[in-house]
């Protein structure tokens, strides 16, 4: 290696890293490549634009012109394959792929001594454009044949498959999207729950890239229907994951184009203890409490992707480490963590093994503690309610905006109230909030509180809270946050729940009582819980939860300090908690840490 080369490399980088081709994490993580030779390769391996590196080239080597797809009119003669590919145009400009490499510029040296070739000057073509063909409709001389063929293609294709999933596992992303669109096709992830650009290719290679994708999974394209398939994936730092391919054809420009949706299940990922997802200490006491029940059931609501089945395999990995002596299930669509001292079975709506007739043998199996992965339908609700009712205890997930929902969702699913009133243990609601980057995000005070939130009678005047900087930084990829925190809320059913149900009240109902009873936190409540702690912001607060409802918490919580003539500590950072047996107050702080 000379120092040439680490100069050319690190000013190529530099200049890929201004155009946002490259980050700086993908930079410090590439190996200074042997020789001259070798960048322009070796960049290409690692899925950079190859628009962007023609670019950044040109801008280093300064008396090569670049040449972009629009200059290539008139007679293009093509000489070799790959990033040893050179151009000759109009017997004027002789353009390289890989300007370094110090072998081909001597043979086009020779190639002119020997008048072969006649040119003026050099330039510089993108290997994007090499091997798309992009100036296939110029006219081409007789003396070579432009080597644009399958192979070509489809080298190029895997290329850019390699690129954009390497890449999104390198950004944690959950889910990868690959769409056409009118001009090329589009990559975008979902990271943090969020979606991002991440990359575009040639439109013309977007069959090509989806063919790809469809012979990898071994799935077979179908334009008039949906696909599913799998894909065992190694990355090139020698990662495996598994991706879980969903396609569906999609219509643009007047022609069926299939969509993909690719989720990303990391084989090393394991199961998080429970201390350690984000719940408060109170929660995670209640939730303990509710796993040594000898039967019964529990839900975890929430929306899709809100982290439900997650967390109840954490409560499930904790209930195991004191309780070995007991028979695990879990039903899940699919297994995405496989966890010792579990029995997972991996069940599928559209096969013979579903979730209702899973359960439906799972009488059979002997089990003492299920995870039914999703209660959708009246015919799992009432398989998961029987089998808390014959002495087992269940944890399931349902759809609802909150905890309380979970009773009216059972019910509207035929579960009789009488038999719900027995069963329920509790239930919980959660979302997912993006943490605030501690690198660039800034501290203020109570002062700067917006009115909203300024009437929650639970904060004082040392309440300070975090601010997101608008474009965030390079440790953040410039969105402001980086990573998710859990922000929940639970019940546990006691006396005056279980009569409500009886009297079949509505959730809304149960709600209300719970929280002016004292006996209940809620989303909000633990959102300011978080954000006090500096973790997220008030802003992702209000895009994950109604701020119409803290408007309700706020009054709810305020009927306690009335009720209880404790108005004056309406700003002393004070909750009250209310029970059968009288009135308990305690900070707030104390409560939830």
């Amino acid at each position: 290696m000379t120092n040439n080369t680490e100069r050319f490399f690190t000013q190529i980088c530099d200049e890929l890293i201004a155009m946002n081709a490259l980050t700086q994490r993908e930079r410090e993580s590439y190996q200074i490549p042997v020789n001259n030779g070798q960048i322009v390769p070796d960049l290409t391996e690692k899925g950079v634009d190859p628009d962007a590196l023609a670019t950044a080239i040109s801008k280093v080597i300064t008396n090569m012109v670049l040449i972009t797809a629009n200059d290539l009119q008139g007679e293009v003669v093509q000489f070799e394959t790959g990033t040893d590919a050179f151009l000759l145009i109009n017997n004027d400009i002789v353009c390289f792929v890989n300007p370094f490499k110090t072998e081909l510029m001597k043979r086009v040296v020779a190639m002119r001594k020997k008048e072969e070739i006649s040119y003026t000057r050099f330039g510089i073509v993108s290997y994007g454009a090499v091997v798309s063909g992009q100036f296939a409709a110029a006219e081409t001389s007789n003396k070579h044949e432009v080597f644009i063929n399958e192979e070509t293609e489809k080298a190029r294709a895997e290329q850019i498959i390699t690129k954009f999933i390497d890449r999104a596992i390198e950004w944690h992303a959950s889910d990868i999207h690959i769409s056409a669109g009118i001009h090329r096709g589009d990559v975008r992830v979902r990271v943090d729950g969020r979606m991002r650009p991440l990359d575009t290719f040639e439109m013309e290679l977007y069959e090509r890239v989806t063919n790809t994708l469809f012979e990898m999974a071994n799935m077979q394209p179908n334009r008039t229907s949906a696909n599913d398939g799998s894909i065992q994936w190694r990355t090139s730092t020698n990662k495996e994951v598994e991706l879980r391919l969903a396609e569906v054809p999609t219509k643009v420009n007047g022609k069926r184009q299939p969509k993909f949706t690719l989720r990303i299940l990391s084989s090393g990922k394991g199961v998080m203890q429970l201390d350690h997802i984000g719940l408060a200490r109170r929660d995670r006491e209640l939730i303990r409490r509710c796993g040594r029940k000898p039967k019964g059931i529990f839900l975890v609501t929430g929306p899709t992707g809100s982290g439900k089945s997650s967390s109840l395999l954490s409560v499930l990995q904790d209930i195991r480490k004191d309780n070995p002596d007991r028979a695990y299930y879990t039903l899940e669509h699919p297994v995405e963590t496989e966890m010792e001292g579990l029995y997972q079975i991996e069940v599928d709506d559209s096969g013979d093994l579903t979730f209702s007739t899973a359960l439906r043998s799972l009488m059979r199996l002997d089990p003492d503690v299920v995870l039914v992965g999703e209660i959708r339908d009246e015919e799992s609700a009432s398989r998961a309610i029987t089998l808390a009712l014959t002495g087992h205890l269940v944890f399931g997930t349902l759809h609802t905006n909150d905890s309380q929902g979970a009773i009216s969702r059972l019910q509207d699913l035929g579960i009789e109230s009488s038999y719900l009133s027995e069963v329920l243990i509790g239930a919980s609601a959660q979302r997912l909030v993006r943490k605030v980057c501690q690198h660039c995000s800034t501290v203020h005070g109570y002062d700067e509180l917006a009115s909203e939130f300024m009437s929650a009678p639970w904060i004082d005047e040392s309440f300070t809270f975090r601010k997101a900087k608008p474009g965030g930084c390079d440790k953040c990829g410039k969105t402001g946050y980086r990573d998710r925190q859990i922000i929940h809320e639970i019940f546990v059913s006691d006396e005056e729940t279980r009569e409500m149900i009886l009297r079949r009240e509505t959730g809304v109902a149960i709600r209300r009582d719970q929280s002016v009873r004292g006996v209940f936190n809620t989303l909000w409540e633990d959102a300011f819980r978080v954000i006090g702690e500096g973790v997220t912001t008030f802003e992702e607060a209000s895009v994950c939860l109604d701020v119409d409802d803290l408007q309700t918490v706020i009054k709810h919580k305020a009927q306690i300090f009335t009720g209880l003539g404790l108005a004056n500590r309406e700003k002393t950072g004070t909750t009250v908690r209310l029970s059968s047996k009288g009135a308990d107050v305690a900070p707030f702080a104390v409560m939830n840490k």
